[in-house]
């Protein structure tokens, strides 16, 4: 590797590493830091520092001493997007005030890897003439379905597509799927005496969401003529409350939807066919590694920030609470990171890394085999106490590897 680059490199992981006040009180990277971290000449650290500064990828905070950061590390952590070149200020705070806020997306962890292409569908959703795409997210449970559409509704604020006091609704038809009548009232709304007990006219979900966003969260409850009635919404922008016999009403919503199921099989496929772009987001075990644990520490981090305690993990623990989501992704990992209570938090990592330590002992001895789902079983084990181990209660999924757990556990324990 280059001189140049390595001192780059080097800034970059030291800029990512200073919380955001520190950087605000201008905190920042030396160039006598530099050279005695990478065993080099101060004068050829400022040659390069010059170089860098000419090529708009550092930052330089004047002062004494001078300290440089990482441009592009700053814009990310920020989301903020720097048009000045070849920055020199007294504080960061002189730029940040000045700079081009980014789109909603550049806050979604993943936004440049794993998720690229779905946020490609979704801009393209909302900047698509002339009123937009209306879009069906589809993704098992806890994966950010919801989170996925408020940033699409964001951007289509920040690209001017919404006015600023444009509606966001959410409504989750699983609430009165056992009641097809009422849920269309709260869909399309009801006139007076639509049904027994409609005594007065009511404004629906369609007319409240009008030049924004609806958002149906579990459309595949949606019963059948519901089904109908949000297509032909789709069809001609018109639509008419229940206890109507024409549809003389009109709306300019953009409808997202969001399924857990399979949409060929639990929706009408004229239904489908009028969604052009369907978004899948993908479940937190395929995800890329270094998104799991970017998702983890954000969590973490927002769960220290709640609780007004710092919340310190070590690498094993991680591991282990990355392991243990299973069917309910981030949702579940977020639950996790939530029971980290402070007067609780000891015991709770205590446990997590027992389990870590069991399931590698358990496994080790098939030679890497199932390892993966041994790991998962027993962190979701409601009754496998890793202080009292009892093999015999971990999952289903977990049985070609119980034997082998006991024979461990025995060793272990002699």
């Amino acid at each position: 590797m280059r001189r140049i680059d390595k001192i780059l490199e080097y800034i970059a992981e030291k800029t990512k590493g200073f919380p955001e006040e520190a950087l605000l009180q201008c905190e920042g990277i030396t160039a006598a830091e530099i050279a005695a971290n990478q065993n080099m000449l101060r004068n050829n650290v400022s040659k390069e520092l010059n170089e860098l500064l000419r090529a708009d990828r550092i930052i330089k905070i004047k002062g004494r001493p001078v300290k440089f950061l990482h441009k592009q590390t700053i814009e990310e952590m920020f989301r903020v997007h720097l048009k000045e070149k070849q920055i020199e200020v007294n504080s960061l705070g002189e730029i940040l005030q000045t700079g081009e806020r980014e789109d909603p997306f550049y806050s979604l962890i993943g936004f440049k890897g794993s998720m690229r292409n779905q946020v490609e569908q979704g801009k393209a959703a909302i900047l698509y003439p002339p009123r937009g795409l209306h879009t069906l997210i589809v993704g098992q449970t806890g994966v950010g379905k919801t989170m996925f559409a408020k940033l699409m509704y964001n951007y289509g604020k920040h690209m001017k597509r919404f006015t600023e006091q444009a509606p966001f609704i959410v409504f989750n038809c699983a609430d009165y799927y056992n009641n097809p009548q009422l849920l269309l009232s709260h869909i399309f709304g009801h006139v007076k005496g639509a049904f027994t007990g409609a005594d007065q006219e009511k404004q629906g979900l369609v007319e409240k969401a009008d030049g924004g966003i609806l958002f149906l969260d579990e459309i595949h409850r949606l019963p059948p003529e519901g089904q109908e009635m949000i297509f032909y919404f789709m069809d001609t922008h018109t639509y008419n409350k229940l206890g109507e016999s024409e549809r003389k009403r009109s709306a300019n919503v953009l409808l997202v939807a969001a399924t857990t199921e399979d949409p060929g099989s639990s929706m009408l496929k004229t239904f489908i066919r009028r969604i052009p772009i369907t978004i899948n987001i993908p479940p937190f075990q395929e995800r890329m590694p270094s998104e799991q644990l970017h998702i983890l520490k954000h969590l973490l981090e927002s769960e220290a920030l709640r609780v007004n305690k710092p919340i310190r993990v070590d690498p094993e623990v991680a591991k282990a609470l990355i392991g243990s989501v299973t069917y309910g992704n981030i949702g579940q990992l977020n639950r996790i990171s939530s029971s980290f209570a402070p007067r609780d938090f000891w015991t709770a990592s205590a446990r997590i890394r027992k389990i870590s330590d069991w399931t590698s002992k358990c496994c080790r001895a098939t030679s890497g085999k199932g390892c993966s789902t041994l790991a998962r079983a027993a962190g979701k084990a409601k009754n496998w106490d890793p202080f009292r181990p009892s093999c015999t209660s971990l999952p289903k999924e977990a049985m070609p590897w119980k034997k082998m757990c006991l024979s461990r556990r025995s060793t272990s324990t002699s």
